[in-house]
């Protein structure tokens, strides 16, 4: 079997990156993507040996979908799930990979959006937002940047700390006190940024009336 290597890995993780939200479809989702980023892996696992690289292929192209970027430790561990199966396939189960991304796609879904959707993005939003309504072009192009700079480095994070611990990052990513500290850090900073934006851009005007 043939190794792995920084090459490979880093190789996966940029169609991760780039592909996980180009195949979606109702049937499967991002299956297209996990099989799209496990191709040419199946394909150095497995030199010369079509059949057990179209067999890999078959278990990636189930349904799957979960939030891209915290979510990235599932491809992560796919891989490495793998590259372990193809070194020694009598240490797992072949479906053991299928069930992995099964059981923590659901979960990494809900942390994902609640940590990206619920609370970074509207923090970030709202610190541009308020450049782009005083006419500075740094508000569109702020966002834009620190926006793909956020997706970038949080999808590398996620999906190397995937790969490099395997099925043990699950216990530390779903940790629900380590999941606590930070949403709650989050919602702190979220609480502070509505509120200055509450101070700026909302007012009241009383109305008055006259009594005869």
């Amino acid at each position: 079997m043939a190794k792995l290597t920084k090459k490979d890995i880093n190789k996966a993780f940029l169609t991760w990156h780039t592909s996980s939200h180009l195949t979606y479809n109702y049937q499967r989702m991002q299956a297209g993507a996990m099989a799209s980023m496990m191709g040419p892996i199946l394909t150095k696992l497995y030199p010369n040996n079509k059949e057990k690289v179209a067999e890999g292929l078959q278990r990636h192209m189930i349904f799957f979908n979960t939030e891209p970027r915290w979510g990235a430790i599932i491809p992560g561990i796919a891989v490495a799930l793998e590259e372990a199966y193809a070194e020694n396939p009598d240490s797992m189960d072949p479906n053991t990979i299928v069930d992995a991304k099964t059981a923590l796609m659901g979960p990494l879904a809900g942390i994902g959006d609640t940590l990206t959707q619920a609370l970074i993005k509207p923090i970030i939003l709202s610190i541009f937002l308020s450049w782009a309504m005083q006419g500075h072009i740094l508000g569109a192009l702020g966002w834009g940047i620190l926006m793909f700079a956020y997706d970038f480095f949080v999808t590398r994070f996620s999906f190397m700390r995937g790969y490099q611990l395997g099925m043990d990052s699950v216990d530390k990513i779903l940790d629900q006190a380590y999941v606590s500290k930070i949403t709650n850090f989050l919602g702190i900073v979220g609480m502070f940024c509505l509120g200055a934006m509450v101070v700026k851009f909302v007012s009241i005007q009383p109305i008055y009336t006259t009594v005869l």
